[in-house]
């Protein structure tokens, strides 16, 4: 690769990046606007209205990511991007005319299409990396997940301390990320550019979706579901489990809950690295085997400061996770990196979606707010237990 068109592929990293982190935050804003309206009995919602309204975004971003991924193999991140962005912010603004629980559910799925934003950058970010930095450039890429950071703690901030005092005040954030997502999606339109076979137009989508029969396709996505769709559940729900358990005022909630989503998005380009270094298998039997470790313990811990400490380390290896499931794909699927990250990133969302939701109905059943972690650690526990059989039958089939 010339220099050139090595900052060429960097720039178009970092643009993806920048919008895929606008995107990212604008997806989770929807759930710190409504921890925000139900603490402050702006609406009357029970807590299971609560799980449904922050899980409907997810569930929306989950079952597009799919639809998109192909799109964009077929027609280029450039077209794509730009009016899944557009789309996300007539969504995002449609929040500051809800009324009702019925408004909020229906201006929910349209603002969790910018969730599908993952698809598509990474299908975009792909074409432009050379095999021996692809997994430390869809790393940077997903940085992005700080966009979730940015929601809970700086859209808390703004809530509390910026928009209170104004009637209505929490009507003009979704306002404000809108503007944002339409910026950023024209000036995505000026400056990203395609590097790509015009031939997938005539690609058919049946021969795109394949992979479908492919096993393998479903345990990357069952690593997905773990380590992105348990992470974003976490993200929606570890507010009120510090507010539940510890009795933590909101804002203290939202800054430990922060302290969890830091580490889980700066450190995908870490874990991107150490993919194309050590290998993504190496990689993942490490963050399920210290996953394990930390959800054990985590069920027991009483001490804040040590739970606080286990969740840092949980987010860090969660992190390391998703970097390394997105080296895989590059790696079996070069020809259809949208449509195979797509699915997988379906299946990731929909564990976004499911989380909150099975966490809701763990915790009416046992009345046990650390039934998240034995959820969790059962995952975990599927997805090491399948990767390690996967595994030694790939070597004894190597030996045959």
């Amino acid at each position: 690769m010339s220099t050139s068109q090595k900052n060429k592929s960097i720039f178009m990293v970092g643009i993806n990046t920048i919008s895929f982190t606008t995107c990212f935050a604008c997806w989770f804003l929807y759930a710190a606007l409504i921890t925000y309206l139900k603490v402050n009995k702006i609406f009357i919602w029970t807590d299971q209205d609560v799980f449904i309204l922050k899980a409907v975004p997810i569930l929306t971003g989950a079952i597009m990511r799919l639809p998109f991924g192909i799109l964009t193999d077929k027609y280029g991140g450039r077209l794509i991007f730009t009016i899944l962005m557009l789309i996300s912010a007539l969504g995002t603004a449609s929040v500051y005319f809800a009324t009702n629980f019925f408004h909020f559910f229906i201006a929910g799925l349209l603002l969790g299409i910018s969730g599908a934003s993952f698809a598509v950058g990474v299908a975009h970010c792909s074409e432009w990396s050379s095999d021996k930095w692809k997994g430390t450039a869809l790393g940077i890429f997903g940085v992005g997940n700080i966009g979730a950071m940015i929601s809970t703690i700086g859209g808390t901030y703004l809530l509390k301390n910026q928009l209170h005092s104004i009637e209505q005040g929490w009507r003009y954030l979704p306002l404000i990320y809108s503007i944002t997502l339409i910026i950023n999606s024209i000036l995505f339109w000026i400056l990203a550019r395609n590097n790509r076979n015009e031939n997938k137009k005539s690609v058919k989508f049946s021969d795109q979706i394949s992979f479908l029969k492919d096993i393998r396709v479903w345990r990357f996505g069952l690593y997905y579901f773990y380590v992105f769709g348990c992470f974003v559940g976490l993200s929606l729900c570890l507010n009120d489990y510090y507010i539940q358990t510890f009795k933590l005022d909101m804002t203290s909630a939202g800054f430990y809950t922060g302290l969890f989503i830091f580490p889980a998005s700066v450190v995908r380009a870490i874990g991107g690295y150490m993919s194309d270094k050590w290998g993504a298998r190496k990689v993942m039997y490490g963050v399920l085997g210290i996953s394990i470790l930390c959800c054990s313990a985590m069920i027991f811990v009483k001490m804040l400061a040590i739970f606080v400490t286990l969740s840092v380390i949980l987010g860090f290896v969660m992190g390391v996770g998703k970097a390394a499931v997105y080296k895989f794909i590059p790696t079996y699927y070069p020809e259809n990196v949208g449509a195979v990250g797509g699915l997988v990133g379906l299946l990731g969302g929909i564990g976004g979606f499911c989380c909150p939701l099975i966490f809701a109905w763990l915790i009416d059943i046992t009345n046990f707010w650390e039934s998240f972690w034995a959820f969790l650690l059962l995952v975990s526990l599927v997805s090491l237990i399948w990767m390690h059989s996967s595994v030694k039958q790939m070597r004894v089939a190597k030996i045959a």
